[in-house]
C-alpha cells in the first residue's frame, strides 16, 4: 500500500513537472519565433537603408529600382501579413511594442518620401543631409530610432526565451 501510494505520488509529480516544462517550452518557442521575425525585420530595414543610400550615391534622380527596393523591404516589415505581424502572432505580448515599431517604420517611410522629394526636386545636397543626418525629421534619425527599437525588441525576446528555457530545465 505504501509503495503504491509512493508510485502514485511520483507519477503525479512527474505529470505536473512535464506539463510545466511543456508550457515553458511553448513560451520559449513563441519568443524564438518572435525573435526570428524581428531579426528578419531588422535585416529588411537594413536592406531598405542600403537601397535609400544607393539611390543617392548613384545620383539616380527619380528613384528607380533601388528606390522600389526600399518600398518592398519596408512593406515586408509593416504590412498586415509582414514581419512585425508575424512577431506579434508568435508572441501576443508584443502588441504594444509592435505598434511602436510600426509607427517608427512609418515615420522613417515618411522621412524617406521627403528625401525623394528633395532629390527629385534637384536638392541633392539636402537629400543627402537628411539621409546622413541624426536630428529629428531626418531620414537618418528616423532610421536610427527604428533600428534601435528593433534591436531592443529582439534582445528582449531573446532574454524571455532564455528565461523560459531555464525555467523548463529547472
Amino acid at each position: 500500500l505504501v509503495a503504491g501510494l509512493a508510485v502514485l505520488v511520483l507519477v503525479g509529480w512527474w505529470a505536473v513537472a512535464a506539463i510545466t516544462a511543456d508550457a515553458r517550452l511553448g513560451g520559449a518557442q513563441g519568443h524564438s519565433d518572435a525573435g526570428a521575425a524581428l531579426d528578419d525585420a531588422r535585416i529588411a530595414v537594413l536592406s531598405a537603408r542600403s537601397n535609400e543610400s544607393l539611390v543617392l550615391v548613384a545620383r539616380n534622380s527619380g528613384g528607380g529600382s533601388s528606390d522600389q527596393g526600399f518600398a518592398v523591404q519596408l512593406a515586408r516589415v509593416v504590412d498586415d501579413g509582414g514581419l512585425l505581424a508575424s512577431a506579434e502572432r508568435a508572441d501576443p505580448d508584443l502588441a504594444d511594442r509592435v505598434g511602436a515599431l510600426r509607427a517608427a517604420a512609418t515615420a522613417w517611410g515618411d522621412a524617406h518620401r521627403g528625401v525623394r522629394q528633395l532629390d527629385d526636386g534637384g536638392q541633392y545636397a539636402q537629400a543627402v543631409a537628411s539621409v546622413v543626418g541624426q536630428g529629428p525629421g531626418t531620414s537618418g534619425g528616423a532610421f536610427d530610432a527604428l533600428d534601435a527599437a528593433l534591436a531592443k525588441a529582439t534582445g528582449e525576446e531573446r532574454a524571455a526565451f532564455a528565461v523560459d528555457v531555464e525555467a523548463a530545465e529547472g
